[in-house]
């Protein structure tokens, strides 16, 4: 009875090491379910947690005058198109993310070049302006 005992630990113990550690989901909008109001405070709340992250943009809030950094060293993925930080899935309308009226500057910059991958979906990206360094 000893000898099931620890090989189920063992087995337990080696799941727990298997799977990916810290992954988190960050909803940005307004209301019910909602963990930020603004897509750079998502990004860097991002930045602080180990694993591949989510980042969902609804569409509850009026994304103008962005210039949000990214600077992961992990993989991140951004998904525009649901309606309300509650909703489980897309509604099928992109999220409409904009530089218009803000700094002249990309709408998304992404500055790492340790990252695994950084997905964008379901967003519209619009409005950016030329910079020095970077392109809109």
């Amino acid at each position: 009875m000893k000898q099931k005992t620890v090989i189920w630990g063992s087995l337990l113990l080696g799941l727990a090491v298997a799977s990916p550690a810290g992954a988190s989901t960050f909803r940005v909008g307004t209301g019910t379910g909602c963990t930020h109001s603004t897509i750079q405070a998502a990004v860097n709340a991002a930045d602080a947690n180990p694993g591949r992250d989510s980042i969902i943009i609804t569409r509850s809030l009026s994304y103008t005058a962005q210039a949000v950094k990214i600077q992961q060293a992990q993989s991140l993925t951004l998904a525009g198109g649901y309606a309300t930080c509650a909703d489980s899935a897309p509604s099928g309308e992109r999220t409409i993310v904009s530089g218009n009226g803000g700094s002249a500057d990309s709408v998304f910059t992404v500055e790492s070049g340790d990252a695994e991958e950084i997905l964008f979906n379901n967003l519209l990206i619009r409005d950016g302006d030329e910079s020095i360094d970077y392109y809109g």
